[in-house]
């Protein structure tokens, strides 16, 4: 299991435990190489490590000089891999791709913020969302033809002005819709292996329950 934690202090050290043996290895901390590594958007922290299907991998963002990109780690071997991305003002919670070869993410450009997809080997970025809302924590769904994230709507005259949906986009022909619209703010789906489920986790008046859809 990878996991950030603060018990060293700021930026967040990168741990890796084997949940056999209790051994902990720590794989990143306070590394010049990442001068900040992201753990969520705002006050909401939010799921901010991906590890690639075949475990070799893992994926997170984070700042050097303030240039955003996302960091590829390798599991096996060790060692850190920097993937730039050019002109994102902020690069976070980045989702492998079933096959492993691209990385959704979202993304923020002219202020605004889409789910966003880059190919690891030829770097090509494509934008998947292009909306005004804050779009957030992408999930792939097991087949590799849609991606599920977390949108923020504004909602006058309800209690919670602002709240979360989850929605859909289709990576061929970039169909969006909309698959919850439970009252709250509903972030980081992940789909169950079959594609059959999404789990989510849904902030409402402060508490924070697990939902499955």
């Amino acid at each position: 299991m990878a996991y950030f934690s603060t018990r060293a202090g700021f930026p967040a050290s990168l741990l890796l435990k084997d949940l056999g043996t209790g051994k902990i290895r720590k794989l990143l901390s306070h590394d010049t190489r990442v001068e900040s590594v992201h753990t969520g958007n705002f006050t909401n922290t939010s799921r901010a490590l991906a590890i690639s299907p075949d475990g070799k991998r893992l994926a997170f963002a984070g700042a050097k000089n303030h240039l955003e990109s996302i960091y590829l780690y390798e599991l096996e071997r060790g060692g850190l891999k920097r993937l730039p991305l050019e002109g994102f003002q902020t690069v976070a919670m980045p989702s492998f791709s079933p096959d492993g070869r691209s990385l959704a993410f979202s993304g923020m450009k002219g202020g605004s913020t889409d789910i966003y997809l880059v190919d690891i080997e030829s770097r090509e970025v494509r934008r998947l969302t292009d909306d005004p809302q804050d779009d957030q924590s992408p999930n792939f769904a097991p087949d590799g033809k849609s991606v599920a994230y977390s949108s923020e709507l504004e909602l006058p005259g309800q209690d919670e002005l602002y709240q979360r949906r989850l929605y859909r986009v289709s990576l061929e022909g970039g169909r969006v819709e909309r698959i919850s619209d439970l009252p709250g703010s509903a972030r980081d789906p992940v789909h169950s292996p079959d594609g059959s489920r999404l789990l989510f986790c849904l902030e409402r008046r402060g508490f924070y329950e697990v939902y499955e859809l």
